[in-house]
């Protein structure tokens, strides 16, 4: 198991203890790509955030770094990566689903799909 300490952005305090335990569940990941298990944490961002703008720790997908921030990453052209990949979305549904299983539509509607405006069921 990897040790992490989840740090939010305010550097005095440390993060809840239920987003850090999902943090530490998306972690376990493999890369939703190639599958290696060596993997980075990509927040998504709802359209019309800049750049430098994290949405909440909720929103991420696990990714290597290659898919997430070197040739073939999501950072380096990410029409390019969700034509071959998916939509980031469809990427994030994939891993709350395999997380949270029969509870993933209650995680969805409480922590994501208000910052989305979306519903995925």
């Amino acid at each position: 198991k990897k040790n992490f300490v989840w740090r939010n952005s305010n550097s005095m305090g440390y993060k809840r203890k239920e987003v850090k335990e999902h943090l530490d569940k998306v972690s376990q990941l493999v890369c939703l790509v190639c599958k290696t298990p060596f993997v980075t944490l990509h927040h998504i961002r709802p359209k019309g955030t800049g750049i430098g703008r994290r949405t909440n720790d909720w929103s991420v997908v696990p990714l290597c770094y290659e898919h997430h921030q070197g040739q073939s990453g999501i950072h380096h052209n990410k029409t390019i990566f969700e034509s071959k990949y998916g939509k980031e979305i469809k990427l994030l549904e994939r891993v709350i689903r395999v997380i949270y299983k029969n509870d993933w539509k209650r995680i969805w509607e409480e922590k994501i799909s208000s910052q989305f405006l979306i519903k995925r069921y």
